[in-house]
């Protein structure tokens, strides 16, 4: 599997360098339009030069190019990856728990004054008769 995502072919990595060239240049584009901000813009308008770069003289750049623009992408995805998957996480049991307190299901609520009151929290197991211990084991 590492050897085809490393090493798909010239016409498949050309292609991916299209691609790349043409995404980022298109968010670059985006964030120049819709922020006053122009740092994060001008590195991705300069990334997608360097991969259009690599796709038109290939021969001579691209497989260079290529190799450094995957391992980038690569550690970028993994870390985007894991970000998501925390913030999706979070989301999900604060937002489910938040839901079932608003709506007042919150089982795990107890009563700890009743439960201190008692003299111990251990319980005798109900009597069983022969037959259901011989089931059991």
């Amino acid at each position: 599997m590492t050897d085809r995502r490393w090493n798909p072919g010239a016409v498949a990595e050309r292609r991916q360098l299209l691609f790349f060239a043409t995404g980022v240049t298109v968010i670059a584009v985006g964030l120049l339009t819709f922020t006053a901000r122009q740092v994060v813009p001008v590195i991705l308008l300069s990334l997608g030069v360097l991969a259009a770069g690599g796709a038109v003289a290939y021969r001579w750049i691209g497989r260079g190019v290529y190799l450094v623009l995957s391992m980038l992408a690569a550690l970028i995805g993994s870390v985007v990856s894991r970000a998501v998957v925390a913030v999706t996480y979070v989301l999900a049991i604060a937002g489910f728990g938040s839901l079932l307190r608003v709506v007042r299901m919150n089982r795990l609520e107890r009563d700890f004054a009743r439960c201190r009151r008692k003299e111990t929290m251990l319980t005798d197991a109900p009597p069983t008769d022969r037959e259901s211990f011989g089931r059991q084991s």
